[in-house]
């Protein structure tokens, strides 16, 4: 059974931002020299723990775009393999259930072919794109832009 719930236990969140398999595909090369710090302050999101019949499979940091649009970044730690649509979609039943979203967006490297499936696949759509905005191994690389509206909307 998949809970979404609110976490403010910052050493998770940590683990979850440093663990070397998930690190590399959170950073741009400007935070990849800061190992120990996940590049989203703490205090700066809404911190959703994903849990799986009681284990912690990771988190997602949802951030105030605009009144009722947040931004949502994926933070899942390997052990969610090959359930992180299940988890993605959890969180955006959550959120439009529990707040005032009527819109939710994700911003995507181009490289990260997971992460733009895994936002595909639960629902979310391409709006636009940001060129050459995300330096990465040296290399300017465009970010998709995605985003689901509320059901109903």
């Amino acid at each position: 059974m998949i809970q979404i719930e609110r976490t403010t236990d910052y050493a998770f969140i940590r683990a979850c931002a440093t663990d070397p398999l998930t690190r590399p595909w959170l950073v741009d090369d400007l935070h990849a020299d800061v190992p120990d710090s996940p590049d989203i302050p703490f205090d700066s999101a809404l911190w959703l723990q994903v849990l799986d019949n009681g284990e912690r499979k990771g988190v997602f940091a949802v951030h105030e775009f605009r009144s009722v649009c947040v931004e949502i970044h994926t933070v899942l730690l390997p052990i969610a393999r090959g359930n992180a649509v299940f988890y993605g979609r959890a969180v955006l039943k959550w959120l439009f259930t529990n707040t005032k979203a009527q819109r939710v967006i994700t911003q995507v490297p181009s490289n990260n072919r997971l992460a733009l499936r895994m936002a595909r696949q639960c629902g979310m759509t391409e709006f636009g794109m940001n060129p050459k905005s995300y330096l990465k191994n040296g290399e300017l690389l465009d970010v998709i832009l995605l985003g689901i509206s509320r059901p109903g909307n």
